[in-house]
């Protein structure tokens, strides 16, 4: 068993590198910022972009927004729209009443830290478990 330890340790701490890795890479290479809005219908849209006045909010032109702009993972390009009036400006529509909630990068890395956690603990223990065995069986043969 003892043999089985070192190599689980080892395993559990560089699991605990790799989840961090994966949602660091996550983060950096998969995520765009956009403004989560519930779309209004087209012909509400095309009224509010009559009334709209620069300087003022764009995101409610073509729908109600969603919290703050958020990190989305792979968001779907069929629910992008980069508004004319504020092209730096990049909205998601979403229907939360039909349960649409894209991934976001806030609840990966709310995993990864867990599971890092997780797996260092692990890691420790069984480095630890090991540890006393190895003590245990080196008393053993003293006596």
């Amino acid at each position: 068993m003892r043999r089985l330890l070192r190599p689980a340790a080892v395993g559990a701490a560089a699991g605990t590198v790799l989840v961090l890795a994966a949602a660091l890479a996550v983060d950096g290479l998969m995520t765009t910022e956009v403004q989560l809005i519930v779309p209004a219908p087209p012909e509400a849209v095309a009224l509010e972009r009559e009334l709209w006045e620069p300087g003022q909010p764009v995101a409610g032109i073509y729908g109600t927004p969603v919290g703050r702009p958020a990190r989305v993972v792979l968001p779907a390009s069929d629910r992008l729209l980069r508004p004319a009036e504020d092209t730096r400006l990049l909205l998601m529509k979403v229907d939360k009443q039909r349960g649409e909630n894209p991934l976001q990068v806030k609840t990966v890395w709310f995993l990864a830290t867990r599971l890092a956690v997780g797996l260092g603990l692990a890691a420790v223990l069984l480095a630890l478990l090991r540890a006393w065995l190895s003590r245990r069986t080196s008393a053993g043969h003293r006596e």
